[in-house]
This record gives structure tokens, sequence and C-alpha cells, in this order.
């Protein structure tokens, strides 16, 4: 035999549940701008790498940082290089060689002169992500949160 059971919020619990609500939709705001913050500062600093690499400038012009919507309380902010050769930049290509008839190694692609770039897009922006997440934390804390356990894939 199936039963409802049916829960009545008394007045002091609906002042807590919607306190609660208002706190995720201030909290959201808050970390939505601390997102785009980090966000960036990190386009910035990646910018500010690849203009050291500068021949043509393309790196950086099309470094970019859009926000996309993930649901109303969860703010989502990318950092995005639609340069070509990006990948190339940050993770070089093989050396291209043959090896000819009397023995000389003739070389076909175009190699860095001295040592390549070091890696840039990744290690930033993983740097400022893992700042976002401190800060995120301290802002749930300060609201009063005891315990914030961060999971990573």
């Amino acid at each position: 035999m199936a039963s409802n059971v049916g829960v009545m919020w008394s007045p002091d619990l609906a002042a807590l549940k919607q306190q609660m609500a208002s706190m995720a939709d201030r909290l959201a705001v808050e970390a939505n701008h601390r997102a785009e913050e980090a966000a960036n500062a990190a386009a910035v600093e990646i910018r500010r790498v690849y203009a050291q690499h500068w021949v043509t400038g393309t790196l950086a012009k099309r470094v970019d940082v859009t926000q996309f919507h993930r649901g109303k309380l969860l703010p989502g902010w990318a950092v995005i290089s639609r340069a070509p050769h990006t990948w190339l930049f940050e993770h070089g290509s093989k050396k291209r060689y043959y090896v000819t008839t009397r023995g000389n190694i003739h070389a076909t692609g175009a190699m860095w002169k001295g040592s390549p770039p070091p890696p840039t897009f990744y290690p930033v922006s993983s740097k400022w992500r893992r700042a976002l997440e401190q800060v995120l934390i301290d802002l749930i804390r300060r609201e009063g949160a005891t315990t914030v356990t961060v999971t990573r894939p």
C-alpha cells in the first residue's frame, strides 16, 4: 500500500529556504565576476608571452575570452586561441630531414633557431584556474561553509 507523505514548511524554515536561494544567487553573481577576472588575466598573460615570439602577431591577436552559459548558478568563461598554428607553437613539430645518397643529412622542415618557446597556453590557463578555485573556496567559506572539497576529474 503506497502512501503520500507531505512536508509543510514552518515560517522559519521557509525563511531559511529563501535565504539559501538568495545566497546562491548572490554567490553565483560574485563567482561569475571572479571567473571573468581570472579568464581575462589568463588571456593577458598568454598574449604577453605570445607577443615575445612575435612574427606576424596572429598568436597574440587571436586569444579571446568568451562567456558560455552552463546554467543560472554556474559561471562559464573560456580562454580560446583561434590562431591556426597555436598547437604547433605549443607542441612543436617533429624534425623533418632525410639522408642523401652521399650520407649527408638534409633538413627539410623549419627548425627553431635555438630552443623552442616554452609551453604557454596550458600552463598559464591551469595556473589561473587553480587561483580561481581558491578564490571560489574562500568565497564559499566566507558565507559560512566549514568544509569545502575540490574534486578534479
